[in-house]
């Protein structure tokens, strides 16, 4: 599909197009506001009702981004399948999603798990409305998935480290997140890409 796009643009090679928000419909939209505004410290980017009495809130962690979040009011009371398998929020560090299942704990806010999936470590949790919401950081490693490895996040930093490099080290399909990210690259033809390290 994208070869025959390329030729009907005439681009050499695929645009980029990175997931920047997602939106969610909400059965109590001031609880959720409050909930990702607080727990996850975002700004109300805007706050907008619509007739008639449609509700949006914009929300943002990142400056750089007028939203990341979008949630909206007027999920039917009788919706009984939920779509949204997870939201995952990135951190920089262990330490990070460390502080966020700390919080959690302190808030009472249901803790699904705690573990590594080879490439991250991870702590799950329920939001208001009972979404599972993922707080992960990158390992150094990449792991075929699935991976999912409990971990117990009262050890220290360094040992989870060493337990999960532990682990690593016993599985096949695993490499280097760096070496990973160079090949998933060149395997899109995008070698010049910045690749994290």
């Amino acid at each position: 599909m994208w070869n025959n796009l390329k030729r009907t643009i005439g681009l050499n090679q695929r645009p980029n197009a990175q997931f920047a928000h997602i939106g969610l419909a909400a059965f109590d939209f001031d609880k959720m506001v409050k909930f990702y505004t607080q727990f996850f410290d975002f700004n109300v980017s805007d706050l907008k009702t619509e007739p008639p009495g449609r509700k949006a809130a914009w929300l943002t962690g990142d400056p750089n981004q007028h939203h990341q979040f979008v949630i909206v009011s007027g999920r039917p009371d009788d919706a009984k399948y939920n779509p949204v398998d997870q939201i995952s929020f990135r951190t920089n560090s262990l330490a990070d999603v460390k502080a966020y299942w700390r919080a959690a704990l302190e808030e009472n806010i249901e803790i699904q798990k705690t573990i590594t999936h080879g490439n991250a470590w991870s702590v799950y949790i329920k939001d208001p409305e009972n979404n599972r919401v993922e707080i992960f950081a990158d390992t150094p490693w990449h792991a075929a998935q699935p991976f999912d490895i409990k971990l117990d996040f009262n050890l220290s930093d360094e040992e989870i480290y060493q337990q999960t490099e532990e682990i690593i080290r016993n599985q096949s399909s695993t490499e280097l997140f760096v070496n990973w990210r160079k090949k998933t690259a060149k395997n899109m033809n995008l070698s010049d890409w910045p690749i994290k390290e």
